[in-house]
């Protein structure tokens, strides 16, 4: 099972978390699930994360107010500690903040940590006597960057698939990082 963090930092938008990860966790053919993270503090091994808050999202969370660097920050902080405990997608957050209170969206931030991959359209690959790849043709374009993308919950499970392998990279990143001006916003 897949976790992917999953950030409250409006008041509003808690109840939508309960919503949100019982729609994730009983969705038949995935197995993803969110994790909430509640506090700011250091991880500890033994540290669990509530995948089923209550339905009227009374929680406690010290993220109300956070921006989404705090929340990025946060995560590249922990990354190697929780994937280790936690079974942690280290490169892929969820949060909910306000505009999540009144239009039932995610916002999803997608972390590359390494160089992006070559797509050319149409032509020769530079092994086969094509030309070498501009810039413009290696999607992601920067590596070590968040990536944030806004969905509708219900396509969470297609954007974690995309992005972490499930699918291949050749046939989405060119959709979500070619054309993210387009697809970016999945609403």
């Amino acid at each position: 099972m897949s976790k992917i963090l999953l950030f409250c930092t409006a008041q509003e938008a808690k109840p939508l978390a309960a919503k949100i990860s019982k729609y994730v966790e009983t969705t038949e053919g995935y197995d993803n699930a969110l994790a909430i993270v509640k506090s700011r503090n250091e991880v500890s091994a033994d540290e669990k994360f509530e995948t089923q808050p209550e339905a009227n999202g009374s929680f406690e969370t010290q993220w109300i107010g956070a921006s989404v660097e705090d929340v990025r920050a946060w995560m590249l902080h922990h990354q190697e500690e929780l994937c280790e405990s936690e079974a942690v997608d280290a490169n892929l957050i969820a949060i909910l903040d306000d505009r999540s209170a009144s239009d039932e969206t995610i916002q999803m931030d997608y972390y590359r940590d390494r160089p992006g991959l070559p797509f050319r359209e149409s032509g020769l690959h530079p092994e086969e006597g094509g030309p070498p790849y501009t810039e413009d043709e290696i999607l992601p374009r920067k590596s070590e960057a968040w990536y944030s993308f806004r969905i509708r919950y219900q396509h969470f499970h297609q954007l974690v698939a995309d992005l972490t392998g499930v699918t291949s990279a050749e046939a989405v990143f060119p959709y979500y990082f070619g054309r993210k001006d387009e697809f970016g916003n999945m609403t």
